[in-house]
């Protein structure tokens, strides 16, 4: 187990240095931050001064070897836009990222796995067609279109909820609840299917035969032995909505998380903290896949950890 969690992490180190070399090279060669920066009126002189106090009038390689020994010391510089330490602008987003993410998962979790269990147990039957409605609903739906219509309804017509912002816990049931719709459709999905695969396998109607009670065989076996896609599934999901993924929810509610401060960043030009969202984003789907790989062994002990 040790072994294998070192290599892991020494593998998803090279995957984070490979994600943030690349950005770094591609917002370099796609936009001028400086021109951004100065306004209509600012002359030749005016780039200039202001290229070579930011430190863009070196050669890339030279800012390249410049940029690698601030990583290693988890230093991204100044933020063009907000004049403030890049990655404590981060830091200080990720938990608003993480409690958004906790709350979707949460409902995906308690909501739709149970609905994808008792689908199962009668496919074809009345509450397996309404569960693949629901979820085929929750996939096709574009979130910043549902996201719109649970303001319009909750916030507009019943003032139930605030439109947006956070706070408070009313604050976040919208922005958890679409979230969830997308995440925990697929996760109803490959619950169901992975649960009737299980419950057509001989060793269900062994352990039936045995006596044992059908609650017993369908969570103490049967749950267990299909839990590991579920569980690399909804490790995906929290992993991707950590990462990014919830960056269209974040710009509907003007939820203040990660997503959103890179799209802000992005609008801005600030190279300085993209790079630093990146980097976050990155050690973040490394960290959620580790822990993941470990869940596995704890669920199913024949899972090897190769």
């Amino acid at each position: 187990m040790i072994r294998f969690i070192v290599r892991r992490l020494f593998s998803g180190l090279l995957v984070m240095l490979l994600v943030t070399v690349t950005v770094f090279f591609v917002t370099r060669k796609l936009t001028d931050p400086v021109r951004v920066m100065l306004p209509l009126s600012a002359t030749q002189e005016d780039y200039d001064r202001l290229e070579a106090s930011l430190g863009l009038d070196k050669p890339l390689l030279q800012q390249f070897r410049t940029f690698l020994g601030d990583v290693v010391q988890l230093d991204f510089g100044v933020s063009f836009w907000q004049g403030t330490d890049a990655l404590e602008l981060v830091l200080d987003r990720l938990p608003a990222t993480f409690l958004l993410v906790a709350a979707s998962m949460f409902l995906a979790i308690v909501v739709f796995i149970p609905l994808g269990i008792a689908a199962s147990l009668r496919p074809g039957g009345w509450l397996d067609r309404v569960l693949v409605s629901i979820s085929l609903f929750g996939l096709s739906m574009p979130q910043f279109w549902l996201g719109a219509m649970l303001i319009w309804v909750f916030s507009v017509r019943l003032g139930w909820l605030p439109t947006s912002g956070s706070g408070s816990t009313k604050h976040i049931i919208l922005p958890a609840v679409t979230l969830a719709s997308t995440s925990g459709g697929r996760i109803a999905q490959i619950t169901r299917s992975s649960m009737i695969d299980q419950l057509n396998r001989p060793y269900v109607n062994t352990l039936r035969a045995k006596g044992m009670r059908p609650s017993w065989v369908l969570f103490r076996h049967v749950l267990r032995n299909a839990a590991v896609p579920i569980t690399t599934l909804t490790a995906y999901e929290a992993a991707f909505a950590l990462a990014g993924y919830a960056v269209i929810v974040e710009t509907v509610f003007a939820w203040p998380g990660m997503g959103r401060l890179a799209i802000q960043a992005v609008n801005q030009r600030d190279i300085i903290l993209l790079q630093a969202v990146v980097f976050v984003a990155a050690s973040l789907i490394v960290a959620t896949n580790i822990l993941a790989d470990i869940l596995y062994k704890v669920i199913d002990p024949r899972v090897r950890l190769a």
